[in-house]
């Protein structure tokens, strides 16, 4: 069984030694599109599907002024205005699209069995 392991993020070894969720978290989107350039052959169409999605709904949201958790139930927050609202509601199906998850579940699949990691995307 693969083991989620705690170590820096480089970004730049094509995700050996951590999760792809910490990286993100702190290191931002250029790491992830780091991660995306550095990753195997096999692997990197479906990081730049991946990261394509992440980040048109984060652009959206800071378009917009807004986190994902100003929103409730799915509802955007006072002054969102319809075209921004719209925006993110485009951006956040294309994250939940089949074409999407299946990518993340080929780059879940390739940390577990060359990473050694665990990655929850």
């Amino acid at each position: 069984a693969a083991s989620a392991r705690s170590t820096t993020c480089t970004g730049s070894d094509g995700c050996r030694g951590h999760g792809l969720s910490a990286c993100a978290a702190i290191l931002g989107q250029a790491r992830v599109e780091d991660l995306e350039r550095n990753a195997p052959e096999d692997i990197r169409k479906d990081w730049k599907t991946l990261n394509t999605a992440i980040s048109g709904l984060s652009g959206a949201l800071k378009e917009a002024g807004v986190s994902a958790d100003d929103f409730d139930n799915g509802e955007p927050p006072e002054g969102v205005s319809a075209a921004e609202a719209k925006k993110i509601a485009d951006a956040a199906t294309q994250v939940s699209s089949t074409k999407t998850q299946e990518a993340s579940v080929r780059v879940q699949q390739q940390a577990r069995d060359v990473c050694h990691t665990s990655l929850t995307l």
